[in-house]
C-alpha cells in the first residue's frame, strides 16, 4: 500500500482473525489490533491458533500494540461495529488516512460498513510481486 501511496493508511486484513494496521505518512508502521474473526470470538481464535497469547490489557483503548501480545489485548468486540469502531477512534487519533481492506472476509466488510474502503483483494500476492520484481503489478 505505502509503494503505492505513500501516504499514511489503515490496513483491515479480514480472515481468521482481523487484523488492523496503522502506517504513517513516512511508511512507518505504528502498530496495530487483532480481532477475532467475523465468524468468531476471542477464545475461539486463541483455540485455533494457541501460540497467540493476549497481554495484559493497554492503559488506554486507543492504543495500538506493538506485539502480537499488545495487538491481541487492546480491544474488545468482534465483528463489523468493533472494526468500524476502531477505525474511527484510529481516524480521530491519527487524523487522514486512506482505509484499504484485504483478506477471505473482505467483501463482508466492505458491504456491511458504513465507512468506505479500497478493496485490495490480491495485496499479499501484489506484495509478494514487488518484493521479486522490484516493481507493482497494475492495478
Amino acid at each position: 500500500v505505502w509503494q503505492r501511496s505513500h501516504s499514511a493508511f489503515c490496513l483491515v486484513d479480514c480472515g481468521t482473525a482481523i487484523t488492523i494496521d496503522l502506517v504513517n505518512g513516512l511508511g512507518e508502521h505504528q502498530g496495530g489490533v487483532i480481532l477475532p474473526g467475523f465468524d468468531s470470538n476471542l477464545t475461539a481464535l486463541l483455540q485455533r491458533a494457541p501460540h497467540l497469547t493476549p497481554a495484559a490489557p493497554l492503559a488506554r483503548s486507543s492504543e495500538l500494540g506493538r506485539s502480537t501480545e499488545e495487538g491481541l489485548s487492546g480491544y474488545e468486540g468482534d465483528g463489523v461495529v468493533a472494526v468500524e469502531r476502531i477505525v474511527k477512534q484510529l481516524r480521530q487519533q491519527y487524523s487522514i488516512f486512506q482505509r484499504v481492506v484485504t483478506g477471505g472476509e473482505a467483501e463482508r466488510l466492505t458491504q456491511s460498513a458504513s465507512i468506505d474502503y479500497w478493496h485490495w483483494p490480491d495485496l499479499v500476492l501484489d506484495g509478494w510481486w514487488a518484493l521479486s520484481t522490484g516493481s507493482l503489478p497494475e492495478l
